[in-house]
């Protein structure tokens, strides 16, 4: 038995040492400031991604909030992952995040993290992408605009076509208020713009406040890094017409 502890304790000293250089090689000649690697990871081409799994549950009570992540491979082994906190029915991009540089089995950890507050599923990048835009655009139509932490640079320009998401088309806005929202001020542009019982509501539970809570710290760090600060929602000129009819 002493054996077999011995020869464990060894075995994992490996392999911490193998993660270890693997960390130090991905560091290795990259960019000094967060906001260089960002400008880089932009030109590069996608990693993997996930969405939220329960994204395809469009038969739940409360439309959820999903977590997407996409990835740009910097270098040979070094992934630099972007985050975004979506609310597909009303608010578009609530919050977002960006991580890195960092290695695969890291962007694992980070996954295997997430999983915890929601679980989360592969996907193709362009599904990924075009969850984000779809719910930009029908934010946009209710006069909201994405999160200042939103890392659109890593999740790139609106692609020239988009894939159809679930929810993307929803005739009425479903409005769940987080801990940090101005409510009033959310409603009062829903109302602006539908008319009084122009959108559903819903009550945010234990399960959504945690997920908000869990992005928030990654979300101040990342407006840091893009310069900018929390902006409130409903910043845009108000819109002539609502998202069109699913």
């Amino acid at each position: 038995m002493a054996s077999s502890r011995a020869d464990q304790k060894r075995a994992e000293k490996h392999k911490k040492k193998r993660a270890d250089a693997q960390r130090a090689r991905a560091s290795a000649a990259l960019p000094t400031t967060m906001a260089a690697i960002l400008r880089e990871a932009a030109t590069k081409t996608f990693g993997p991604a996930w969405v939220t799994a329960a994204i395809h549950d469009e038969g739940a009570p409360t439309p959820p909030l999903v977590q997407v992540v996409v990835t740009r491979r910097l270098r040979a082994g070094v992934i630099v992952p972007g985050m975004a906190l979506v609310d597909r029915t009303c608010l578009g991009v609530k919050d977002g995040a960006v991580k890195g540089p960092m290695t695969e089995a890291d962007v694992a950890g980070l996954i295997a993290q997430m999983s915890t507050r929601q679980p989360m599923a592969p996907c193709d990048p362009l599904f990924a992408v075009s969850v984000v835009f779809h719910a930009i655009d029908y934010a946009a139509a209710l006069g909201f605009t994405p999160h200042p932490a939103f890392p659109a640079l890593i999740f790139g320009a609106r692609p020239e076509v988009i894939v159809d998401t679930p929810l993307a088309r929803r005739g009425r806005p479903f409005y769940v208020p987080g801990p940090q929202d101005d409510v009033a001020g959310v409603i009062a542009r829903l109302e602006a713009v539908l008319g009084k019982g122009g959108h559903d509501f819903g009550v945010a539970g234990p399960d959504l406040r945690g997920l908000i809570q869990g992005i928030e710290a990654d979300a101040r760090v990342t407006a840091a890094i893009l310069g900018k600060g929390d902006g409130d929602e409903g910043e845009r000129d108000e819109p002539e017409s609502a998202p069109d009819e699913a």
